[in-house]
């Protein structure tokens, strides 16, 4: 096998069959997250996907409504180009559900004052999804955010409050004098992952690694095979902002 611990591209793009991308592509999370949002929806409730136009956009959005129709026929999609065009969309009646294609932080914050205008108002209920690179914005400045419930799906899930990756942190400190980095973490669950495959079945590792799923301190796997694109891992977390930081829902 040959192992793509890092990338994020699809590995379609290479079209080596015994190639295993450990890092999901952009469009497992936005397989991810449209079944997640369509799993949120109620009756009365309303979908609002805003797209901004913008790279990031047409690459997360890329059959975003249809994928929560084919999850949940029911739900009220409408996807708006513009903030006005969002606002003038808004329904009373439910909690709107606004799916963010972007992760511009100029974009985002014309959103959130949008959000918060209306929040002040009786009757707006919002919740907030969207683009996993939203994880790295800072939203510190926003005081309504926790009242948001930003969403987002996310390939490094590592919990400093976790014993484990306490543990690691502090082997890892002393070995190396710095904290772990995410490239850390993600090579350290890769060893183990494939460690332990090669430990328990030898040389026909590679027929099982469709049936062994993995959560590791930083990383989830669960890998699906393509005849003409190898193994990709199709496995995410949820996590969602509050107080100050995200967590893993």
């Amino acid at each position: 096998l040959q192992v793509s611990p890092l990338a994020a591209t699809m590995a379609s793009e290479f079209s080596v069959p015994n190639l295993v991308s450990m890092t999901p592509s952009i469009r497992t999370h936005s397989e991810t997250m449209a079944k997640y949002v369509a799993d949120q929806y109620y009756n009365g409730d309303q979908i609002l996907i805003y797209d901004a136009g913008d790279d990031e956009s047409k690459q997360f959005l890329v059959n975003f409504a249809s994928g929560i129709t084919k999850a949940n026929a029911q739900a009220k999609v409408k996807t708006v180009v513009s903030i006005n065009e969002l606002k003038n969309s808004l329904v009373l009646t439910g909690t709107n559900h606004i799916v963010s294609g972007t992760a511009n932080k100029n974009l985002i914050k014309g959103l959130l004052d949008a959000m918060d205008e209306r929040f002040l108002n009786p009757g707006n209920q919002f919740k907030l999804y969207g683009h996993p690179n939203l994880s790295k914005l800072s939203f510190e400045n926003f005081e309504n955010m926790d009242f948001y419930s930003l969403t987002v799906t996310s390939s490094s899930l590592a919990d400093d409050c976790d014993s484990d990756t306490r543990k690691f942190i502090s082997h890892y400190k002393s070995l190396y004098k710095v904290d772990p980095s995410e490239f850390s973490y993600k090579g350290y669950d890769a060893a183990v992952y494939f460690g332990r495959l090669l430990h328990k079945y030898g040389v026909d590792y590679v027929s099982h690694i469709t049936q062994e799923k993995f959560s590791g301190l930083n990383s989830d796997y669960k890998f699906e095979f393509y005849p003409k694109w190898g193994y990709a891992n199709r496995a995410l977390g949820i996590i969602v902002y509050h107080n100050k930081k995200f967590e893993r829902k």
